[in-house]
């Protein structure tokens, strides 16, 4: 199959997962092999191995691994590569240096209590839930962030959320 090929593949694919992903709420996706394979398969009409080479290329560019669970996410560069074949995703830099800066305010008047409710996020901030949370997924992947769940709800998606402690570094 030529490069090309692959890459529509690829593409087709993590829009199909984009779409899993960003509803209800980016927090909640994660992606297991067998899961990902099968929707491979259903998506792109493929036999199971081409499935499998196709989720062993997707994998390695687009996920981000969750080395303490059995199922893994959807990586910052999986995101930014849908943000360039579609009009839809509200990627917003502008808005994550925003986030991040406050935060960091919030951490630096309470650094014992650092974490800053979702519902606090979503009043202080003029954009939609789907833009901060896409955005505050963003920063978690890249180690800006750390969000925090409920213990027992955790498909829930993110309860609160903090400046990373490499975060905090960085901007001290």
């Amino acid at each position: 199959m030529s490069p090309t090929n692959r890459q529509q593949q690829l593409d087709e694919v993590l829009e199909h997962f984009y779409d899993e992903f960003i509803d209800p709420q980016p927090h909640t996706f994660y992606i297991s092999a067998g899961h990902a394979i099968q929707e491979i398969e259903n998506t792109l009409n493929v036999d199971s191995q081409e499935a499998h080479d196709v989720w062993q290329l997707f994998k390695d560019r687009y996920v981000h691994p969750r080395p303490t669970k059995n199922s893994d996410l959807l990586s910052h560069e999986g995101i930014e590569r849908v943000d360039e074949i579609r009009d839809d995703v509200p990627v917003d830099e502008d808005l994550q240096e925003e986030l991040v800066d406050y935060l960091y305010n919030y951490y630096l008047e309470n650094p014992s209590r650092a974490a800053v409710e979702r519902d606090q996020l979503l009043d202080d901030f003029s954009a939609s839930e789907t833009k901060i949370d896409l955005n505050l997924y963003i920063l978690k992947t890249a180690g800006w962030v750390e969000t925090n769940t409920q213990v027992g709800i955790g498909d829930a998606g993110y309860r609160s959320a903090e400046i990373s402690e490499i975060g905090r570094k960085k901007l001290s």
